[in-house]
């Protein structure tokens, strides 16, 4: 019950984050919004470390944390570059088949077992939203595949996350999230174009 109560606080913070982050994307440009998310972050995480930060800033396992932190960093990215066109409710809707994603990879990912109701439950979920999406539709927009691919990126995040829980602290982790995602937005920016940019920024 406590990890259900913590996973629900999580998703609240995410959609206040995505709420967030649509209102900016009006102003700021994509790489713009996506850099500040997680350099802030990478602030929060220091302080949160305190004194403890030289300690916690070392990990056992670097290559699984910088996988972990790009694949956030990829799911924020292509997140942010669809609202900018796809209304927030429709992206969020379509960004809850990342649950259902993890349930199908965590067979061969991490080797976890899928009873009959969860599979039950994937497929409703599956159902709900193609409702959304409505492929083949007039109501359909192109913009609904990225947020399909966030989703995609969203769930192997969740599976390398697990996979880092055995080794390092939660703390560790967080502040490798924003360091890896602060240094690899300003990357994104070559090859995003049409950006805007709001005078004097």
């Amino acid at each position: 019950m406590r990890g259900i109560l913590w996973m629900l606080a999580t998703m609240l913070c995410f959609i206040t984050l995505d709420a967030i982050m649509k209102h900016l994307l009006e102003s700021y440009s994509l790489v713009q919004v996506t850099w500040a998310r997680f350099f802030f972050a990478t602030i929060i995480a220091a302080l949160v470390c305190g004194r403890n930060l030289g300690r916690l800033a070392r990990t056992i396992s670097p290559g699984k944390q910088a996988i972990r932190s790009l694949l956030l960093m990829s799911t924020t990215a292509v997140f942010n570059a669809g609202i900018r066109t796809t209304p927030l409710a429709t992206a969020t809707t379509i960004m809850f088949l990342s649950p259902l994603l993890v349930t199908l990879l965590s067979i061969p990912l991490l080797g976890e077992k899928v009873g009959l109701r969860r599979w039950m439950a994937v497929l409703v979920g599956f159902v709900g939203v193609m409702v959304i999406m409505r492929p083949g539709s007039m109501d359909f927009h192109w913009a609904m595949m990225i947020s399909l691919m966030s989703a995609l990126f969203g769930a192997l995040y969740n599976i390398a996350t697990r996979k880092v829980g055995g080794s390092d602290g939660t703390q560790t982790s967080l502040f490798y999230v924003g360091l890896v995602g602060s240094l690899g937005a300003p990357g994104m920016g070559p090859t995003v174009k049409g950006e805007r940019t709001p005078a004097g920024v």
